[in-house]
This record gives C-alpha cells, sequence and structure tokens, in this order.
C-alpha cells in the first residue's frame, strides 16, 4: 500500500518539510515562546540538518516543557516497557490531551527505554499546515477522521491499519488513542472501532491469535488538573465554535505553555482477548484502574454525590474555578472532575 498520505516523514525529504515549518510565522510564535526558557532555540533551531538532530532537540524541549511548566510528574508500571517481545507494542491510551498525552508518554517512554513510539494524530490537525508537518517530522502519523463516503472510510481504515502493522513488525512502538478525541466528559471508554481497525490487517486470525501476536498495551493518562478543561466542556456542551481551523493549533500551544500541576502515567500488562468485546472491557477496566485518583477527582465526586465512602479534602485552586463558572458549567466540571472516582467505584462494586 502506498502510505505517503499518512505516515509519519522519513530522513530522505527531513530538510524539504522542516524548511517549511520554521518559515511558517505561525511556528515563529510558538519559538518566541520557547525563547523565555531557551534563549538560543532560535540558533539551534535553524541550523537543524537531520532527523536525528531533530530528534535531539525534540526530547531537549520536551525535557524543558516538564522542568519549566509541571509541578510533578510520576511513572508506574514501567516494567512492563522492558519485557521482552518478539515485535513492537501498541500502547492503547485514555485521551485527556490532544498534544500533552503522546508528549508525555513519549518523555517517559524515552526516559525508560531510550526509544519514543509513533503517534497517532487526527487530521484535523492538518488544517494548521506547520503543525501537521511538525508532527510527522516527530513520528506522528494521520488519521483521517473527515471522510465521508463509506467505501473510502474502509480502504483509509484498512491503509491506516496496514501501516500501523509494518511499524509494529519492525519492532516500532505505537501509541493511538482508545476513542476518536479526548474524553471531554471523563469517561474514559475505549471505542471498539479502533480495535477492528487494528485488527483488519489481521483478518486471516481470530482476535486471540491477533493480541497474542501483537502486544496491546493499556496506557492511564491521569491529570491532577486537566489541560483546558473549560473549554473541555464548553465543547462537550456545543458552547464552541468547532469550525475555525485556529482552533486546534490554538489549544495545543496554550497546553504546552500553560503551568501543569500534578501528572502521573501508568502501564498496565497487556491485554489478550477471544473476542473484540472482551479485549474492549479488559482495556476500559486496566485504564480505569491505572487511573491516579486525585484530591481534586474526590473533591469533585463528594460535590457530585455526596459520597459518604469518599474522603476529600475541599481543593481550593478547583473550588475557585467552580465558583467563577455559570450552572451548566459548574456542574459540568464536577462530572469531569469526579468521573475518575464513578468509574474506578463502579468497577469494585460491580
Amino acid at each position: 500500500m502506498d502510505f505517503s498520505d499518512i505516515r509519519s516523514y522519513p530522513e530522505k525529504i527531513f530538510s524539504t518539510y522542516w524548511h517549511k515549518v520554521i518559515e511558517d510565522p505561525h511556528f515563529k510564535v510558538l519559538l518566541e515562546h520557547l525563547s523565555r526558557h531557551h534563549l538560543n532555540i532560535r540558533n539551534i533551531v535553524s541550523s537543524l540538518k537531520s532527523h536525528d538532530q531533530f530528534r535531539s532537540l525534540m526530547i531537549q524541549m520536551v525535557e524543558l516543557l516538564v522542568m519549566k511548566t509541571v509541578e510533578d510528574i510520576s511513572f508506574s508500571g514501567t516494567a512492563e516497557l522492558k519485557k521482552p517481545a518478539e515485535s513492537g507494542s501498541i500502547f492503547i491510551s485514555n485521551h485527556r490531551s490532544t498534544s500533552l498525552d503522546p508528549i508525555l508518554f513519549n518523555y517517559m517512554l524515552h526516559g525508560e527505554t531510550g526509544n519514543t513510539a509513533y503517534n497517532a494524530a487526527g487530521d484535523n490537525l492538518l488544517n494548521t499546515s506547520w503543525l501537521g508537518h511538525l508532527i510527522r517530522l516527530n513520528r506522528g502519523f494521520i488519521v483521517k477522521r473527515n471522510v465521508g463516503d463509506m467505501d473510502q472510510k474502509l480502504h483509509e481504515a484498512e491503509k491506516l491499519s496496514h501501516y500501523i502493522r509494518s511499524l509494529v513488525r519492525k519492532g516500532g512502538n505505537v501509541w493511538i488513542a482508545q476513542r476518536n478525541g479526548r474524553a471531554k466528559d471523563g469517561d474514559d471508554r475505549t471505542d471498539s472501532a479502533v480495535l477492528a481497525m487494528l485488527k483488519l490487517s489481521h483478518k486471516e486470525k481470530s482476535w486471540e491469535e491477533f493480541s497474542r501476536e501483537i502486544p496491546l498495551v493499556p496506557v492511564s493518562m491521569s491529570y491532577e488538573e486537566i489541560p483546558l478543561d473549560t473549554l473541555i466542556v464548553r465543547d462537550h456542551l456545543g458552547m464552541t465554535d468547532t469550525n475555525d481551523s485556529r482552533r486546534d493549533s490554538g489549544q495545543i500551544l496554550q497546553e504546552i505553555g500553560e503551568t501543569k500541576r500534578k501528572i502521573h502515567i501508568h502501564i498496565s500488562p497487556r491485554v489478550i482477548g477471544s473476542k473484540r468485546a472482551e479485549l474492549v472491557k479488559k482495556l476500559d477496566d486496566s485504564i480505569i484502574s491505572g487511573t491516579k485518583i486525585w484530591e481534586s477527582n474526590n473533591y469533585a465526586a463528594r460535590l457530585l454525590h455526596r459520597l459518604d465512602s469518599v474522603k476529600d479534602k475541599p481543593v481550593r485552586w478547583l473550588k475557585e474555578k467552580l465558583s467563577s463558572q455559570d450552572e451548566l458549567l459548574r456542574h459540568a466540571l464536577i462530572k469531569l472532575y469526579a468521573a475518575p472516582v464513578i468509574n474506578r467505584m463502579k468497577l469494585d462494586n460491580p
């Protein structure tokens, strides 16, 4: 298959697309922001000549991002990353942040293994050309969502599945979200269509054979304060303009630039199942049980349901945020933060 329209950019065309990125005026805005933390960033960016130099810079930039904007970041289950495997793995993650989920996952993966994963990105990010090029330069590949015709949708899904299989066969790791878009209500559930897409390139195999051959590894991303939480619930309530072509790039720049509270990433053991529904449930259960419950989650759950079993402490920053919203947004924010607690309770008490 021809993967040229979705694949991450290979070394041989690095210079062509890197120049398109650095010449874009909107990318220069990002450089201005980074320059506050790294005075030589402009000179470094201009001097890059190869993919290896680019990846080295990206790793340094993420380390700088974490150091300057994250209060604390922790990991658990990382022994799973070091288990021997005959192929690469597919890491299936809950989705809280458009940019930070794959960035911080790769920050952890590089620290533990010295390598990074290929990352799935929605084609909505291609609306901003420099951002689309930057993602594909940095091991990103494209998931085409805006396809109207059903036959074309199937064709694109098969192509994506074969591309992911080609990466995994060569020992590459792949990060993909469990669903299309962020969980704007906080309810982390795997869309079974994601698994159906992955298996399209393994039609001859049963679900058990497929899941035994390709490690499907659940990832839980937990944010004490969810990036752009107010914007997320406004989106969920249909209160924002989703047709603005600059919307996604603007949100990504905001996510990256804002000060962040505590973040935790958990890697669960791979899942194996004889049916798609079984795999979906195992993924959901693993992601929910691996999610760290912060005081902000307990506080919201207490507000939502007055749960006597939840021992919370008032969280000043969340209390202030809630008090500044109207009733509709306030309730949506409470549900967003309470969801991990409610899901954990359902898991523990089926």
